[in-house]
């Protein structure tokens, strides 16, 4: 279902600036630059009644009743450049910042927009490069994302709260009395949406899973226009995690606004991944019970330490897990190149103590290891969602107390919308594929909407014939070893896409990159000869794709931050990294990529969920 019907008018507006981004390139201004303050006025004016004129603001930001908007050059400071910041709050409290690189007016000398780590960077206006860049957002947001990153370089940039703050949950409400939503917005945040009667408030979804992006993009080439007297020249989208969903978000429903989106980590599949990560502590309390904290299966929601028999056991068959499956791709480094090709079974270690195991492997352990590695099933043994890779922890799922986890907050206000819900004791593995089920219908995308909805929230859309159309190039990216969004989601949205357009087809507009040995938006903990994840690099990638229409097959990735150490070769997605057998191992030099025509079979039936409500059997 497409969220777009609940948008704000202002993108009506908008969509001819939109259209035609490249065109604005070498336009001359439209209309004479205005000063930072003189934004503020841009904003009552065009804002309109969407504009929230009793705002309440996020911590950090000085907007009131008093002045909705403000409007005002941020000094330098430190390393950062001096930038126009305007803030202000749209109905129903949707809180944007877009920052601006100094025009002319404001004192912009060519500062920032000629850095030359960032391609094809050079000044169009001040300290301005010609350019967007919107910012996502982590976890449930509720703050709103910095923009310095961009201005710094000489981009426009622009983040949202997604809605809600913390403030705004704690408000009272004038018409009810009672707050707005659940003490301090719930666990981790994830009950900005459920007011204290438990009701859910969907609006807030909607402005959390689609319309703040969308309001923040639109008033960013607004503000842009007004400041510099003339259009962006490029439109770019830029997140990982929840911030890598909206990209994806973005790419499914509003590929208009956008030159390119590099969507990281995303937590999209909204509606299944999040239930499907609330496998591995229903998995230890059903199966393996004793190893919970008291000895009871209740005891696992306090969460399992990884000092614990169960954390010293997962430890320890993650580590013959690597060591199986380390050579399959030529070269042993401590990585496994390929997860879904790793077939290890901690039924080997029955009996045995492994470092940093103080007791022999039980059966029990062994089988709730190999359960959460494979990920839940329904009751016809089709898989509902992917597990934990081999040789990732599993302590990011299983380790931390339900009472502040983000997979938790999800099942208490988003799926049964009762906070003090006794998730263990009444989901087991048994009954798992009821709740999931649920869930998927609850915030699906399909139309017509399935029995059980509510509002669209699922970002899993493949129908991407408006980004098509629009040219908009999209570059996704993930740690084949995230602990915390397991990959599964992005193998399986990836393997749809080669189903419908071919391997080609989606090449031509997207490129996907799995990075082994990388936990979540980056990090090689524990795998120190894996390539990092270096977002920059990526970004740069997009823009010379965008820009130059150099469409990355590869990137190399080093080993050490700042692009230091060692070097792999990452390749876009299906194809794989393979060691020409002769050159260090340790060089990126040393290895080419595969260049498959077609998803290969092993890996597209890994890939493969079971069939969902809406599809046919």
């Amino acid at each position: 279902m497409k969220p777009s019907a609940c948008l704000s008018t202002a993108l009506v507006g908008l969509l001819a600036l939109a259209a035609d981004p490249a065109a604005a390139k070498d336009r001359p201004h439209s209309k004479q630059p205005l000063t930072c303050t003189a934004l503020a006025g841009v904003v009552m004016k065009e804002a309109g009644r969407s504009l929230n004129k009793n705002p309440i603001a996020p911590s950090g930001f000085t907007i009131s009743s008093a002045t909705p908007v403000t409007a005002a050059v941020v000094p330098a400071s430190g390393s950062h450049l001096p930038y126009c910041q305007v803030v202000f709050q749209l109905d129903t409290a949707i809180t944007i910042q877009v920052g601006l690189p100094l025009n002319v007016l404001d004192g912009g000398q060519g500062g920032g927009c000629s850095v030359g780590t960032v391609p094809n960077n050079s000044c169009v206006e001040g300290n301005w490069n010609g350019r967007i860049e919107a910012i996502g957002n982590g976890g449930y947001a509720g703050s709103v994302a910095g923009v310095t990153g961009a201005t710094d370089v000489g981009f426009v940039g622009s983040g949202t709260d997604n809605g809600h703050s913390r403030n705004w949950c704690n408000a009272i409400d004038p018409e009810t009395g009672q707050p707005n939503a659940q003490p301090n917005c719930g666990v981790a945040g994830g009950g900005f949406e459920l007011t204290p009667q438990n009701e859910l408030l969907p609006e807030l979804i909607t402005d959390f899973i689609d319309k703040s992006e969308v309001d923040q993009t639109i008033w960013a080439k607004r503000l842009t226009d007004a400041y510099y007297g003339q259009e962006a020249s490029r439109t770019y989208w830029n997140g990982c995690s929840t911030g890598g969903r909206q990209g994806m978000q973005m790419a499914q429903f509003h590929p208009e606004l956008f030159d390119g989106i590099l969507a990281g980590a995303p937590a999209f599949n909204w509606n299944r991944f999040i239930i499907g990560e609330m496998w591995p502590p229903v998995v230890v309390a059903d199966v393996d019970p004793q190893d919970c904290p008291g000895g009871t299966a209740a005891g696992c929601s306090a969460g399992i330490p990884p000092s614990s028999a169960f954390g010293t056991a997962y430890a320890a068959a993650n580590a013959a897990a690597v060591a199986a499956c380390d050579a399959n791709d030529g070269v042993v480094d401590g990585v496994i190149a390929e997860p879904r090709r790793c077939f290890f079974s901690a039924e080997a270690l029955i009996g045995q103590q492994p470092t940093p195991m103080t007791s022999p492997m039980t059966a029990a352990q062994a089988r709730a290891i190999d359960l959460i590695w494979d990920g839940p099933r329904n009751e016809r043994g089709q898989r509902l969602w992917g597990g934990i890779t081999r040789g990732t922890s599993f302590a990011t799922l299983t380790a931390s107390p339900f009472t502040g986890s983000l997979i938790t907050t999800y099942v208490y206000n988003w799926m049964q919308q009762d906070p003090a819900f006794d998730i263990l004791g009444n989901i087991t593995t048994t009954n798992f594929s009821s709740y999931f089920e649920a869930s998927d219908r609850k915030f699906a995308d399909t139309e017509p909407p399935p029995r059980g909805f509510v509002v669209p929230a699922a970002t899993d859309s493949i129908d991407l014939r408006e980004l098509i159309r629009h040219d908009t190039k999209l570059i996704h990216y993930r740690g084949s070893g995230d602990p915390l969004i397991v990959p599964f989601g992005s193998w399986n949205y990836d393997s749809r896409l080669f189903e419908k357009y071919g391997v080609r087809g989606t090449q031509e507009f997207y490129r996907s990159f799995f990075y082994p040995g990388n936990g979540h938006c980056g990090g090689n903990s524990g795998f120190p000869n894996a390539g990092l994840i270096n977002s920059g690099d990526l970004f740069n990638a997009l823009i010379k794709w965008v820009e130059n229409g150099n469409a990355p097959d590869s990137i190399i990735a080093f080993t050490k931050p700042g692009d230091t150490g060692n070097s792999t070769l990452i390749c876009a997605n299906p194809n794989e990294a393979v060691y020409d057998g002769s050159g260090p191992a340790t060089s990126a030099a040393s290895y080419h990529c595969t260049n498959f025509h077609h998803e290969p079979a092993d890996l597209a039936a890994s890939d493969r969920a079971a069939v969902q409500y809406h599809e046919a059997p």
